[in-house]
């Protein structure tokens, strides 16, 4: 008995440091997008759900121009040290101008965040949109849906097309109609389950999937929520290439 139990602690550990280590990987995911009107070309970087991970340097390196950062939420949570956001917002701003979407666990650091963001000139799109790449594209974005802080309506107010959809959650598929004019949405918040045993995840992988002609990314995110463990859903980060949108003839 005392020695399956040995066995069984062994084994435990090393499962522990296994998803330890998986939790501190990224895998870098390149995308190409053809969305944009013609002679328009952009490269985007998109992160999600930092939490409180430090973001690494060598995982934003790139021989790209990255014409904007967007950070899908989830750049904190309840802890987060204003030093420690700091830090990931001074390695985001690094790399290209900063856009943000509020996630759930971002508004109980509000006023730290604002702070900060005033001082890596960060947009925040409060159910909002800004033109980008002298007006190839718009950039919209929602709050924190699961709050029932989104306007989807309001944000696409003011947005010309082609419309690039910048959400925490992405249950925001559900609110997708032609109408809008919304070629692209980026979401995080699902961890792509985070830890997958088996069959058994609390959520799905991320991927891109397609949702009323619209391509969906929905990235496994950069963090750990919780406990700093993953298993079956590595770390993602993304960089994404906008392209113009080929004849369909």
């Amino acid at each position: 008995m005392l020695r399956l139990f040995i066995i069984v602690a062994a084994a435990g550990a090393a499962l522990i440091v296994y998803m330890l280590n998986r939790a501190g990987r990224t895998n870098i995911c390149r995308h190409e997008f053809a969305v944009l009107s013609e002679g328009c070309s952009q490269n985007i970087l998109f992160i999600s759900d930092i939490h409180k991970r430090s973001v690494q340097e060598k995982d934003l390196l790139t021989d790209d121009v990255i014409d904007a950062v967007l950070i899908g939420g989830d750049l904190t949570e309840a802890g987060s040290q204003t030093a420690f956001i700091n830090q990931n917002l001074s390695q985001l701003a690094s790399v290209g101008p900063l856009y943000f979407v509020w996630g759930n666990n971002d508004y109980q650091n509000r006023k730290v965040l604002q702070r900060l963001f005033r001082k890596y000139s960060v947009t925040e799109l409060n159910n909002s949109s800004v033109s980008i790449g002298e007006g190839c594209w718009t950039l919209a974005g929602i709050e924190d849906r699961s709050l029932q802080r989104d306007n989807l309506a309001l944000a696409l107010e003011n947005a010309a097309s082609p419309v690039v959809l910048l959400s925490h959650g992405p249950d925001i598929k559900e609110e997708l109609h032609s109408a809008y004019n919304i070629k692209l949405v980026l979401a995080g918040h699902t961890h792509g389950g985070q830890i997958r045993l088996g069959f058994y995840a609390p959520a799905p992988l991320g991927g891109i999937t397609v949702e009323k002609g619209v391509p969906i990314l929905i990235s496994n995110g950069y963090g750990t929520t919780k406990l700093p463990l993953r298993l079956g859903a590595p770390p993602q980060l993304h960089f994404i290439r906008l392209t113009e949108k080929k004849d369909s003839a």
